[in-house]
């Protein structure tokens, strides 16, 4: 649905299951899809709804306009390497873990495992990353 969506294309939405039905009632809303509930999936309705994409001028504008959008956006690497130097930087223990897995000192984060415990009771406080 998406791909047709980048391509300016209007569709006709045959929900099947789980999110698809909020996905097609959308995709109406917004004036790039006709939709077509399970019930009345018949080759005269798909036919009807493609000629209702084809004759209404409004669906191929729309879809124009969201395929613009679309192209817009940043890629998934753009938006990666965004994310990338937006967060801050994990420290890694190898000497607690032995394979350089990120973790975090519980006086920061509250995900840390009893390695961590046992090292700063080991070694103290002062072996704490923060």
């Amino acid at each position: 649905m998406f791909g047709a969506l980048a391509h300016g294309l209007p569709s006709v939405a045959l929900p099947q299951g789980a999110d698809n039905f909020n996905i097609a009632n959308l995709l109406e809303k917004a004036g790039v899809a006709h939709t077509l509930m399970p019930a009345e999936v018949t080759g005269a309705a798909i036919r009807s709804g493609l000629r209702t994409l084809l004759d209404v001028v409004t669906y191929g504008q729309r879809t124009c306009e969201l395929a613009g959008e679309i192209a817009a956006m940043p890629s998934p690497g753009d938006v990666a390497a965004r994310l990338g130097r937006l967060a801050d930087p994990l420290p890694t223990a190898l000497s607690v873990y032995g394979m350089g897995v990120p973790w975090w000192c519980r006086t920061c984060h509250p995900f840390v495992d009893w390695r961590h415990r046992e090292l700063r009771r080991a070694r103290g406080p002062s072996t704490c990353v923060t």
